[in-house]
């Protein structure tokens, strides 16, 4: 019966109602969040620095370091990408194999040519 009063009293918050759709359409991005965070801890004891210096390197708050160890902040591509510079490693990997295929026909054009000395003329001298 408890429970129940619980759950009655959540489905009338507005807020709380809000907070649970936050938190299972947030499930995927903090899942990726705290694989990012054991790789970025793992970096950061391998190197031997610390999350102050780590946050100098990115150019953010010691703050936001705390958070994206701890596994909390939704990751950007942009975050991920200062990760990776400030770290120098790679943590995101783009398949090759997931290359748009490009539509219409293709056509492969070769550019080369094979070029000797002895095709071209001596150049004409001016007379007078």
């Amino acid at each position: 019966m408890a429970n129940l009063n619980i759950l009655k009293a959540i489905a009338k918050d507005d807020k709380a109602l809000e907070k649970i759709k936050d938190r299972i359409n947030n499930r995927i991005w903090l899942k990726y969040s705290q694989k990012v965070a054991l790789i970025v801890l793992n970096e950061i004891e391998l190197k031997d620095i610390s999350q102050k210096e780590l946050a100098i390197k990115m150019e953010v708050s010691p703050q936001y370091i705390n958070k994206l160890v701890k596994g909390k902040e939704k990751l950007n591509i942009e975050t991920i990408s200062k990760l990776e510079s400030a770290l120098n490693i790679n943590i995101l990997t783009i398949s090759e194999s997931r290359k748009p295929e490009p539509k219409g026909r293709v056509v492969n054009v070769d550019f080369s040519v094979d070029l000797s000395i002895d095709q071209f003329s001596t150049p004409h001298t001016a007379q007078g």
